[in-house]
């Protein structure tokens, strides 16, 4: 075996979130000598960030020391999966560290980074905070998507009190940005600025579509709709051509 076999192995346990597999794997390789690579890295991170709670969160953040002690570069991707994992624990002070982490490092921010970073604040209805990312990725130029959109949106619904009119400048403005309104989308704008005036701005804006019937999710379908849109997440990552030598904030 090396290091592509053992890395293969682990890819595997972190397409299952198998946390302690693909550590195992990890230690049973250095073993016998091989030394990891930054896909072996990544590919452990991506575990933790598919494993919620916050020991996980902790977890890739170490996984993201230990490769840089092993002499291994991270990537945009690897500081994604970790910026990711602390969104999925709701811990946003530590997203944030890895975040401007990998712009000490010369990496420019993406929107997948963006919108992971945004998670968490958003979870906690912080507006200001997801605003103020929102404008350092215009500053950057770096451009919304749906992801971020509904970040923002919960973050004006989870407020206290509830930012409507804020709310409802950010939906006209992710349209008129080329947004499509899905239903997470409008779910989120229906949370913030009421169901009635949803369904009178979707008469307006979006050819009378229907709003959808919010329902708190459960556990499992949650989980798989984090699962969903890391995946999808991870296309557009795939997509977006490394960038480095951006300004840090």
């Amino acid at each position: 075996p090396n290091v592509v076999t053992f890395s293969a192995i682990i890819d595997a346990c972190a397409k299952s979130g198998n946390v302690q597999r693909a550590e195992y794997w990890h230690e049973r390789m250095t073993e016998l000598g091989i030394l990891p690579n930054a896909h072996t890295f990544s590919a452990i991170i991506n575990a933790c960030a598919k494993s919620p709670g916050l020991g996980h969160a902790e977890a890739a953040e170490r996984w993201l020391e230990r490769s840089e002690l092993a002499g291994v570069p991270n990537d945009s991707v690897a500081f994604t999966s970790v910026i990711d994992a602390c969104g999925k624990a709701g811990d946003a002070e530590r997203a944030l560290r890895v975040f401007k982490r990998m712009q000490e490092h010369g990496i420019r921010p993406h929107i997948v980074a963006c919108a992971a970073l945004a998670r968490p604040y958003s979870y906690r209805g912080d507006w200001i905070k997801v605003e103020s990312i929102a404008h350092s990725m215009v500053s950057e130029g770096i451009q919304p998507n749906d992801y971020f959109i509904y970040a923002q949106l919960l973050a004006y619904a989870v407020a206290r009190p509830r930012q409507t009119e804020r709310a409802e400048a950010c939906f006209r403005r992710a349209l008129a940005d080329g947004i499509i309104a899905n239903d997470h989308v409008v779910t989120a704008l229906s949370r913030a600025v009421g169901r009635s005036r949803c369904a009178e701005l979707m008469t307006e804006l979006c050819a009378g579509r229907s709003v959808p019937v919010y329902q708190q999710p459960s556990r499992r379908a949650s989980r798989q709709l984090q699962q969903q849109q890391q995946q999808q997440q991870q296309q557009q990552q795939q997509q977006t051509p490394p960038q480095s030598g951006g300004t840090g904030r």
